[in-house]
């Protein structure tokens, strides 16, 4: 991996090109002594649903990942609380009115800026609006939707912790449900409202995404064989025996 800081080749104090590398984020001065280290920015982002549960996305307009599934939320600026920062960002980008955020989790991401590879630490919230009526697309939205839970496709969000973000938020507020995401491996997510767990099981890598429709172990089974996974993704035989003894409800 680069050097965050490659792209900065004289000192932003003396302007020395004595600028080299420190450690993995930082550089220093030879000349003056000076060290600038590249930490992560906060952005924070938006879970917002309506009185049908539906959840709010929208449509990038801008790049990186023009085109693609997002939630509403930004970076932090110089002064403000993360709190603040998402207030700000669902107004500039929604016109909706935030009364209370809670903080859910965090999760790191890398956001490609004019040529620049920033790091971030993504702060998600659970948003409450005064109302949904004024909604309108602005700012770097370009359309916004809402879209029942159960309608949500993880891999329709271009941006890597939004997407993460997303399965963790719909692993939490769904009955139950399993995905099969494709990077460099198979991963099969299985929860339960009742255990409040998450169960990852991880498998080969299949170039696809699919969410299992069914319950059971012969179900299981012919979807397995219908999308020719056998040779791939053969669920070992406790995995079998947790999906039975829990009694899954798969979307």
């Amino acid at each position: 991996m680069k050097h965050p800081l490659e792209k900065f080749h004289f000192c932003p104090v003396c302007g020395s090109k004595r600028f080299e590398v420190n450690d993995f984020k930082s550089k220093h001065c030879e000349e003056c002594g000076f060290t600038y280290y590249f930490n992560s920015s906060a952005s924070t982002v938006a879970f917002i649903l309506n009185e049908k549960n539906e959840l709010l996305v929208c449509k990038r307009a801008e790049e990186p990942a023009k085109g693609t599934l997002d939630l509403t939320g930004g970076f932090v600026d110089l002064g403000e609380t993360a709190e603040e920062a998402i207030t700000r960002e669902v107004k500039e980008e929604t016109w909706l009115d935030v009364v209370q955020a809670t903080y859910l989790f965090s999760l790191p991401n890398t956001y490609l800026y004019s040529d620049l590879v920033v790091h971030t630490t993504d702060l998600f919230f659970r948003c409450k609006v005064k109302s949904t009526t004024s909604i309108k697309p602005m700012d770097d939205v370009a359309e916004t939707y809402w879209i029942p839970l159960n309608d949500i496709h993880p891999e329709e969000f271009g941006l890597n912790s939004i997407r993460a973000g997303i399965i963790r938020f719909l692993s939490e507020n769904r009955t139950s449900q399993a995905y099969v995401l494709s990077d460099k491996e198979c991963t099969f997510f299985f929860h339960t409202r009742q255990t409040e767990n998450l169960l990852h099981i991880q498998f080969p890598l299949y170039p696809t995404l699919f969410r299992l429709s069914t319950i059971g172990y012969h179900s299981f089974h012919n979807i397995i064989q219908d999308r020719n996974l056998s040779n791939l993704c053969q669920p070992p035989a406790d995995c079998i025996a947790l999906i039975i003894s829990s009694q899954l409800q798969f979307f």
